[in-house]
């Protein structure tokens, strides 16, 4: 009996202590569009994401600093509209992925690495391509800041070759 009283108390004193830490504690909603586990991995990592990503249009961080006319935007939506994968190019990617999925489960680090390095090859390519149009659009003033932007983004790249890539755990 004498046990069952003390564990009610400590349950019901630790109780209270939550429940007035609770109401102290304020509660405020992230807005929309916001996460909170952007602040919980080290500060506004989600909105440096966002000034580099652009608009998702292509070459958004290339064209950082680039004011386009009506027709280069058009221009720049009917690019993104033709590199639009189709369904059939995404069950392709898809069935890539399990390809390589498969040969890391099993080991294959050699096939791995070959059938890897084939579709980053393929990815530069095509980046490659992409720039090229991207800039066909540009006036010649233009072109110079979009190099410059170009340069800054692959002494990015290098850079994280540098340091390994991608960070672990991702």
């Amino acid at each position: 009996m004498r046990k069952t009283s003390m564990t009610l108390a400590l349950a019901l004193a630790f109780g209270a202590v939550g429940s007035v830490a609770a109401q102290q504690a304020p509660t405020q909603q992230p807005k929309a569009g916001e996460h909170r586990g952007h602040e919980r991995r080290g500060g506004q990592q989600g909105d440096r994401r966002a000034q580099f990503r652009g608009d998702r249009a292509p070459g958004g961080f290339l064209l950082r600093g680039i004011t386009l006319t009506d027709a280069q935007k058009a221009q720049l939506a009917q690019l993104r509209e033709r590199n639009k994968p189709s369904e059939a190019e995404r069950q392709q990617r898809q069935a890539q992925r399990e390809e390589l999925r498969a040969l890391r489960q099993k080991g294959d680090t050699a096939a791995l690495r070959a059938r890897f390095e084939q579709l980053r090859a393929r990815g530069q390519q095509e980046r490659q391509r992409d720039v090229a149009a991207i800039r066909g659009i540009l006036t010649a003033e233009q072109q110079k800041q979009f190099d410059a932007n170009l340069a800054e983004a692959q002494k990015r790249q290098a850079q994280r070759g540098e340091r390994g890539g991608r960070k672990a755990g991702r």
